[in-house]
């Protein structure tokens, strides 16, 4: 082994340091990112298991609600002028719906409802003049989409419209509808499509989206629904209604 050989062998012991060195910090770096990405897996889960214990208690107070009569002592709207029929017919109206929750809380993310409407004439007479009544009891998120179709006067800009033409169509009872939403939060539907319910036969405002936005503090949102028509003057309570906290 040559001088030069022999003073060249503690600059690498000094590069095989470094080199150690730097990889030991790299190794410490990188366990920090995975214990943050860790925390922040959990906190998720945590969220979501939150979210999911409360709609599985907000669905066991629906179910609970559901075995009882409805009554429209804490919410009953006043049904049109229109509908002054003399006798009382027999009408079972329900929601079915499915509700979609965000991936993690954010002031970003909503909550997605999903469902249709049903109301089934169980006489053996058409029901004339159906209306139909969905009543949130916070107008300030009454946001409700579907098939709605609205007068060549109303702005586009106030209310989702499906632009295909459907069979299946619905609209305003009232002249100003949707401004009597934001009021009070109650959508009066119509069908377009169809003036009456058929003996035994059912009619569904179907395919219809409620998007609650996530708030900071906790909120109830409850979603009820009524039918009138000919005979139908005080109105009937569905069987179930929407409900769900958020977050």
């Amino acid at each position: 082994m040559s001088r030069q050989d022999v003073k060249r062998t503690p600059d690498q012991l000094i590069q095989v340091k470094q080199k150690l060195l730097y990889y030991q910090s790299e190794f410490k770096r990188i366990n920090r990112v995975n214990e943050q990405q860790a925390e922040k897996l959990v906190e998720q889960k945590q969220t979501i298991a939150s979210l999911l214990e409360k709609v599985q208690q907000l669905q066991e107070v629906n179910e609970a609600a559901s075995a009882n009569e409805p009554s429209l002592t804490d919410h009953k709207p006043s049904p049109p002028a229109q509908l002054n029929a003399p006798d009382q017919t027999a009408v079972d109206a329900f929601f079915n719906y499915t509700m979609i929750l965000p991936n993690m809380k954010s002031v970003d993310e909503q909550v997605i409802i999903k469902g249709n409407f049903l109301i089934h004439n169980r006489r053996q007479e058409p029901l004339k003049s159906p209306v139909i009544c969905l009543a949130f009891n916070k107008p300030g998120i009454a946001s409700l989409s579907g098939k709605l179709v609205l007068s060549s006067q109303r702005q586009l800009d106030e209310v989702i419209i499906d632009d295909e033409r459907l069979e299946e169509q619905w609209g305003y009872a009232q002249k100003d509808g949707y401004k009597h939403v934001r009021r009070t939060g109650e959508h009066w539907l119509k069908p377009l499509h169809t003036n009456e319910i058929g003996a035994n036969d059912t009619l569904s405002f179907s395919q219809f989206e409620v998007a609650i936005p996530l708030e900071k503090e906790a909120t109830l949102v409850i979603l009820d629904g009524f039918v009138y028509g000919e005979g139908l003057e005080e109105g009937m309570a569905a069987k179930n209604k929407v409900m769900i906290q958020v977050p």
